[in-house]
């Protein structure tokens, strides 16, 4: 069981960031996305979504400034800037790394593997056979 665990926490490490490419010997693209569906609608479930919002940058406030210039003995000056620049705020999903285990692990259930691209998964799948480590 800690076995399977560690190698769920490593498939999501390598993940992220990057789409996911199943495999089974055998199986049909129909079946894949089946199986994918299934283990999608159960993680879901076992983890639903918590979000929250939060902040990534204060607000914060430009203080105007003033620029002067010189010709032929007079000088003039402007007042630029003097702005307020509203906070930015993002959206996390405290259960998205849970749901994303989740799914992986009901996958492997499955007998299904992580390929490591699109090119890998379908010869795994035409061939009828696992790739050697």
């Amino acid at each position: 069981m800690i076995r399977r665990a560690g190698l769920t926490l490593l498939a999501i490490l390598s993940l992220s960031g990057c789409a996911e490419h199943w495999a089974k010997p055998g199986a049909t693209p129909i079946q894949r996305d089946a199986a994918l569906a299934r283990c999608d609608a159960e993680s879901h479930a076992r983890f639903p979504p918590v979000l929250q919002q939060v902040l990534v940058r204060p607000e914060y406030f430009v203080p105007p400034q003033r620029q002067c210039t010189t010709n032929n003995n007079q000088t003039s000056c402007r007042t630029i800037g003097g702005y307020w620049v509203p906070p930015t705020f993002q959206t996390i999903d405290h259960n998205a790394d849970g749901r994303r285990a989740a799914r992986i692990d009901c996958m492997y259930s499955q007998g299904w593997m992580l390929a490591k691209d699109e090119k890998e998964a379908e010869a795994v799948t035409r061939s009828g056979f696992l790739p050697r480590p």
